[in-house]
């Protein structure tokens, strides 16, 4: 079977028929990678090698799948907005300040609202609908923000949380038996402190000038990409609070938590699973991923997903179980991920790759063991005057994230 690998879908099919299109061909695609990554392997069986050819086509059609496989997963774009009427005067109060930097009307409408005044540096709070706007994008652009707990805070500049120090649980207990103390378990407090993050996107006076331009759309698109590049980066290998005034806080990512080879209920670490060398055993590849599902606790493991970058997941789909059979599965529908031994298959850039002493896989519930914090609201100043002929917007925002259950996932390194 062969497949045509120039033909162009949207890179977010919307309509029915795109939708369609999209998924057939990536059925099409995935049969073809079956087809030819068989004859791959039974080459290397024959020959302990395939043919550069074989090779070329199962990667050529791999690649393909990726694309389809990315452009199936993301969701439909919801254009609709649900403004709400007491937002109508703010959100055009904002478009004249956004455009032409009239800021009386929107000094008038924030001065009304006790908790939207201007800050000390002439910053305005953008209006609800549009940080509403701007947080479903996040959402879209984001595999961790589908994934965690999302926290909003509107005010602090941190979440306190507590968490046992040792294992806990309940008791069964007779009507009138004595009971030991209620708390005693051992509770520590940690903190998942706010960062401060900035973007600056910036257009030509023109650009905003023209009536035709949705301005709104605009900034809302530009703001959710340039902060979800960076945020995404830090949830995933972030440090947490820097070191010095050189070193910026920022939220401390998954694969930054302690780690050790063997758990119990009262380690407060995340456990993983080690390979010797660079990529996977050439006999029984899958075995590896098994053993770092089932090593969940069951009670993680029913929400559990895969995440990995896409090298990463383009390496596995080539692998069988001891049946024969592809343990990675296509979506089916829209919006939906694929599929990796029976749990969804996440793609994440900032994930390392699969070489020796990096991370490049994680698994498990990211819903209960990350949270994400962020401050309800983002500000931003209209600079004319940084960077001529062009306007600037100086927008910030506060976010946060911490693991907050090690035991909820686990990690797959490469040496040691």
């Amino acid at each position: 079977m062969e497949i045509e690998t120039t033909s162009a879908i949207p890179t977010s099919p919307q309509t029915p028929s795109e939708v369609k299109t999209a998924l057939d061909e990536m059925m099409r695609a995935f049969e073809a990678f079956k087809e030819a990554n068989d004859t791959r392997l039974e080459e290397i069986e024959k020959r302990q090698q395939a043919d550069t050819l074989t090779e070329t086509k199962v990667d050529r059609i791999n690649e393909r799948l990726s694309q389809l496989n990315a452009a199936v997963q993301r969701p439909a774009l919801d254009t609709e907005r649900a403004a709400r009427p007491d937002d109508a005067e703010h959100r055009a109060a904002f478009r004249d300040y956004i455009r032409s930097g009239e800021a009386a009307a929107l000094d008038a409408v924030q001065h009304k609202a006790i908790a939207g005044t201007t800050d000390a540096e002439g910053a305005y709070l953008i209006p609800d609908q549009v940080y509403f706007d701007v947080s479903k994008r996040l959402d879209t652009f984001s595999p961790i923000r589908k994934l965690a707990r999302v926290q909003r805070l509107t005010q602090g500049g941190a979440l306190s949380l507590v968490r046992p120090t040792d294992s806990a649980s309940a008791t069964w207990v007779a009507e009138k038996e004595s009971r030991s103390a209620t708390l005693s378990t051992t509770m520590k407090e940690f903190n998942i402190p706010l960062a401060e993050l900035y973007a600056n996107p910036s257009v030509s006076l023109r650009f905003l000038q023209d009536s035709s331009v949705d301005i709104e759309s605009w900034l809302t698109e530009s703001l959710a990409e340039l902060f979800a590049a960076t945020e995404n980066e830090a949830f995933i290998d972030g440090t947490g609070k820097g070191s010095s005034s050189t070193n910026a806080d920022k939220p401390k990512g998954i694969l930054k938590a302690a780690r050790s080879s063997s758990v119990s209920s009262k380690t407060a670490v995340v456990e993983y699973k080690t390979r010797a060398s660079n990529g996977f055993p050439s006999s029984n590849p899958t075995d590896l991923l098994v053993t770092l599902a089932f090593g969940l606790p069951s009670r993680h493991r029913r929400n559990a997903v895969w995440l990995m970058n896409g090298a990463t997941h383009a390496a596995i789909r080539k692998m069988k179980d001891s049946s024969g059979n592809y343990i990675w599965t296509p979506s089916f529908a829209q919006g939906q991920p694929s599929h990796l031994l029976g749990h969804p298959v996440y793609e994440e850039s900032n994930m390392e790759d699969l070489t020796n002493r990096k991370t490049p896989i994680a698994f498990g519930d990211f819903h209960a063991g990350y949270m994400i914090v962020e401050h309800a609201g983002i500000t931003i100043l209209r600079d004319p005057y940084s960077h001529k002929p062009y306007v600037s917007f100086y927008a910030v925002r506060r976010v946060g994230g911490d693991v907050v259950d090690p035991t909820a996932y686990r990690v797959l390194t490469v040496g040691s």
